[in-house]
């Protein structure tokens, strides 16, 4: 498990938030740079 403080577990999160949340729901500036 990894701690919610880790770095790797933020990146890992913000990931999987943009694949799952940016295609769904265009809410956020989710623009690939």
């Amino acid at each position: 498990m990894m701690s919610p403080m880790s770095a790797e577990a933020t990146v890992v999160r913000n990931y999987l938030d943009v694949l799952i949340g940016a295609p769904w729901k265009k809410k956020t500036n989710a623009r690939s740079s």
